[in-house]
């Protein structure tokens, strides 16, 4: 029997946010999130990849930068620098039973500060700098 949110599967459980998650799905989609974002960090840490950044799309601003960063991943793999991954959050209403908006909050409130934006790792930007 797992341990932690839930103990069977008949059990509802809420996350933060409220949203409903079944009985041991619940355990498993919460333990899948802290592996996914332990994957982000472990791959920068690796010599193979050359270009790893974590976006968003929740703004047109943040999808400006989303099409930066997938452009750059493209570059990269045309130009043979090593493999490169974009991790995109994005939002689902329908799925979530949410509208638009409050799905567009719940991006911002909820995945955000658990999966931190940012590039973690550019082997362009280290060999330009140096380091």
């Amino acid at each position: 029997m797992h341990s932690g949110t839930t103990t069977s599967l008949d059990r509802s459980a809420k996350d933060a946010s409220g949203l409903r998650l079944g009985g041991l799905h619940a355990e498993r989609t919460l333990d899948l999130n802290q592996r996914r974002q332990r994957a982000i960090r472990l791959l920068a840490t690796l010599d193979g990849p050359a270009y790893i950044e974590r976006v968003s799309l929740d703004t047109p601003a943040n999808v400006l930068s989303a099409k930066k960063a997938i452009r750059k991943a493209f570059q990269n793999q045309i130009d043979g620098a090593g493999f490169s991954l974009v991790e995109a959050l994005s939002m689902c209403p329908t799925d979530w039973g949410m509208s638009p908006l409050q799905a567009l909050d719940w991006v911002r409130g909820h995945m955000m500060p658990h999966f931190p934006l940012g590039v973690y790792k550019d082997k362009g930007q280290e060999s330009r700098s140096g380091v």
